[in-house]
């Protein structure tokens, strides 16, 4: 994975579990945004990382009654501390989030949009 994608996944993750409400969306809005601009680059990891993101906004937006809407940043937050704590310098422990993470949006592993290098700790 590409150290750009590392770090703004981190970026996310601090903005979601420093927000409330609606705060946590607008940053996996704003995350996606800027990880979709890697993606379209060829950014190694990237599509994981976006897919990842996009598809919590899209339940976000998605969800109907009280109980719905109050799960989605919660498991935002969970995704973000989950990545804040393995070691992203490990292609193993990326590479495990994003399998387990990923295979819950699309029912399979990471599909291949997980890199196989180490992260370059800048």
């Amino acid at each position: 994975m590409d150290v750009r994608v590392s770090a703004e996944m981190t970026e996310v993750s601090n903005a979601v579990l420093a927000g409330r409400d609606v705060e946590v969306y607008d940053a996996m809005m704003d995350g996606t945004g800027r990880l979709l601009d890697l993606v379209e680059v060829g950014v190694e990891g990237a599509g994981g990382a976006y897919l990842l993101w996009s598809e919590i906004c899209d339940r976000w937006e998605l969800a109907d009654g009280p109980e719905a809407v109050a799960a989605v940043p919660a498991e935002a937050r969970e995704v973000a501390r989950e990545w804040l704590e393995i070691d992203r310098s490990l292609t193993h422990e990326v590479e495990t989030f994003f399998g387990r993470r990923l295979s819950r949006v699309d029912g399979s592993a990471s599909g291949g949009l997980v890199g196989h290098h180490d992260v370059d700790q800048a």
